[in-house]
């Protein structure tokens, strides 16, 4: 985790308000991403492009195991301005597969790997739709890794600190399997997490995509 302190201390000045702000509008999306590190993109190679990245929490523990000593995880494809249904057809013809109404989801070399069935402006609109921090990230085709200065300060710390409006539909026991599974302790701005209020309408991550392709 050296190149993260090596960043973070580079960057210090960017993060000031870090406590104190928002890193985001939620009106407008604006989100302030920064390049971290290049990796190997490794086994999922074949399925990113320009138009198409990796995602959420695979991305951090890329950043926190060396190769070859990663926790196992679920790889989160996500889809960005070129409509995926074509590749979403050649995915259903060409592996063993099993689809939810959100996802496409294959086992390719022991690995589990979802394509998540929508479609967004940018990277920028999908890490905004994220509901905790450590999955704030993403990796492009070329194994360059971008993440929020929050997710950055969240990895080192393993902490994470909860917007209650950036709740989805399962953020408990989101919080519980970061929290509890993965040794992150939760830190909650102006509330506890037993007084937050939680509809079961609301689908935070949907707010920002441009188009839903789920069928």
């Amino acid at each position: 985790m050296d190149f993260l302190n090596k960043f973070l201390y580079k960057n210090d000045h960017k993060f000031t308000e870090f406590f104190a702000s928002q890193e985001f509008s939620r009106k407008i999306c604006e989100w302030n991403i920064y390049y971290i590190k290049t990796v190997e993109v490794g086994l999922i190679s074949e399925f990113l492009n320009k138009n198409r990245i990796l995602a959420g929490g695979a991305v951090s523990n890329i950043l926190s195991y060396e190769e070859g000593d990663r926790e196992d995880s679920d790889y989160d494809i996500f889809f960005i301005k070129k409509n995926p249904c074509k590749f979403l057809e050649k995915i259903r013809n060409n592996y063993d597969y099993y689809e939810t109404f959100n996802s496409i989801s294959i086992n390719y070399k022991k690995i589990k790997i979802q394509f998540i069935k929508r479609l967004y402006e940018n990277e920028n609109r999908v890490v905004g739709g994220f509901d905790l921090d450590p999955c704030r990230f993403f990796m492009n085709h070329k194994g360059e890794i971008y993440g929020t200065a929050n997710a950055i300060k969240s990895l080192e710390n393993r902490r994470m600190y909860i917007n209650p409006c950036c709740q989805s539909r399962n953020f408990y026991s989101r919080i519980y399997k970061y929290c509890k599974e993965k040794g992150y302790k939760d830190i909650h701005i102006h509330t506890s997490i037993n007084k937050l209020l939680f509809k079961g309408d609301n689908d935070y991550c949907n707010y920002y995509t441009s188009s839903d392709i789920r069928k």
